[in-house]
């Protein structure tokens, strides 16, 4: 008889760019579709998801936040 193995999970990492999380709302990091997008796709029995946004992301989407608040 084959044995049983492990069932596995597999890995998905996002890394995010400036444009899908672009909002015209200034005090918002990220866009109303892609936080959906995070909370519908975060807890998959299947699958593991890891969402990155780089340091270069985050600085530019901080610029544009703070030139909207002005």
């Amino acid at each position: 008889m084959p044995k049983k193995t492990a069932k596995t999970i597999r890995e998905l990492r996002v890394i995010f760019d400036t444009n899908p999380l672009y909002t015209q709302v200034p005090n918002e990091l990220v866009n109303a579709e892609t936080r959906s997008l995070i909370q519908a796709n975060s807890a998959q029995a299947d699958l593991s998801v890891a969402w990155h946004i780089p340091e270069v992301v985050i600085l530019e989407r901080q610029h544009q936040m703070v030139e909207q608040a002005q």
